[in-house]
């Protein structure tokens, strides 16, 4: 459903921007992908390390696998170059990739705060109490606003 991917990446944008200026800003909305969104059932291998778990079906929340794209606005793109006859289409320096590294370490951080995924929650709700208000409430997400979340 697209138009869920985007409500959870205008979320995922907002909170991990979170108490961030405008010109601070890691990423976006429009550089996250979600490349998977499934239920998250107690049988999962990956709960708890373990591949059998009691009550299996059982359904604990959502899992989602997401990329964003981060770029250096300032990065030195070298002119045309061949050698041996075949183009070169990249080169990178160090001071080029310094601030990729130090942007993915910030969205690391993010991601471990304590309350990113309430902050999350948070953000997702505001966006759809904004569509239902604008008459375009459709969720994929009904469970993770039910109380107690």
């Amino acid at each position: 459903n697209r138009q869920a991917e985007e409500l959870f990446a205008d979320a995922f944008a907002a909170a991990v921007n979170w108490k961030k200026k405008s010109h601070e800003q890691l990423f976006e909305p429009g550089d996250v992908n979600v490349l998977s969104a499934r239920p998250w059932r107690a049988s999962d291998e990956t709960m708890f390390g373990e591949p059998t778990v009691e009550g299996g079906d059982e359904e604990l929340g959502m899992q989602f696998v997401v990329e964003a794209s981060i770029f250096n606005f300032n990065a030195a793109v070298p002119q045309y170059e061949e050698r041996k006859g075949i183009p070169l289409v990249a080169t990178c320096k160090d001071s080029d990739l310094q601030p990729l590294a130090d942007t993915a370490l910030q969205v690391h951080k993010e991601l471990s705060r304590a309350n990113f995924v309430v902050s999350l929650v948070n953000a997702m709700r505001k966006d759809l109490n904004q569509q239902i208000g604008q008459g375009n409430h459709v969720s994929a997400f009904p469970s993770i606003f039910e109380t107690g979340s």
